[in-house]
């Protein structure tokens, strides 16, 4: 049956996908660690001009040794410089008994265990975004077509048509991605469902991957027939 929806492309479906939200009271790690860690940054420049500004006789200078009234504050910077890469190097899912070992074992730091915890999470509001963050070797894509229909109180499925391209760029849609530069796939198959959202049968199109990689075929159970690509675009990608 025709769709009451308009067609859409499968760049019109990423695109919404990815596109931010503003959540409200939402629990952040991440905002915590980020002000501690600006924090830190202003007290560690503040502490090194306190050092530099602390005098050194010519003898000490000499020496590479600091007078006893600016040990205090070098015992105090390293501490903070040893939380700073704590925080930076933390990996904010862990537990933290995992974080402390990861920090002693993997740099090499000793620290107490106050400083192998993370600060409390802060509550506020926050922008929620779904990217790529690590594009795959092959790239699927699901088009969700069953929904709950609220006035007729069952699934349904819908049959808006999504256009979708031969070839791909998700470069928009990646976490790193760089100005004027790419991240293409290639269009290899597409897997269609025929029926209801209560049962049906699947096809698939499959591109030829030997000799003519223009030419298509679709495969439905044990049958195995060529096809062009106008009727290929036009399926109802699953």
């Amino acid at each position: 049956p025709a769709s009451p929806l308009p067609a859409c492309s499968l760049y019109d479906c990423l695109r919404d996908f990815s596109k931010s939200e503003r959540l409200q009271d939402v629990e952040c790690q991440s905002c915590s660690v980020g002000v501690e860690l600006s924090s830190l940054e202003d007290e560690i420049i503040l502490l090194k001009g306190a050092i530099d500004s602390v005098a050194i006789d010519s003898v000490a200078k000499r020496s590479g040794k600091v007078k006893s009234g600016a040990e205090g504050l070098v015992r105090e910077l390293r501490g903070l410089e040893t939380r700073r890469l704590f925080l930076q190097s933390a990996d904010l899912d862990q537990d933290d008994n995992t974080r402390k070992c990861q920090v002693q074992g993997f740099l090499g730091i000793e620290t107490e265990e106050s400083n192998a915890l993370l600060p409390p999470p802060t509550r506020g509001p926050a922008k929620k975004c779904i990217i790529i963050s690590r594009p795959p070797a092959v790239l699927c894509f699901h088009i969700q077509r069953r929904y709950y229909d609220a006035a007729t109180d069952r699934m349904v499925k819908s049959a808006q048509f999504v256009a979708f391209p031969l070839i791909i760029d998700i470069a928009p849609f990646c976490a790193y991605s760089f100005k004027d530069s790419s991240m293409t796939y290639k269009l290899m198959s597409i897997i269609e469902h025929r029926g209801s959202a209560h049962g049906g049968h699947y096809v698939t199109y499959r591109r030829n991957r030997s000799g003519d990689t223009s030419s298509w075929f679709i495969v439905s159970d044990d049958n195995v027939t060529a096809i062009s690509w106008d009727e290929v675009r036009r399926s109802q990608a699953y």
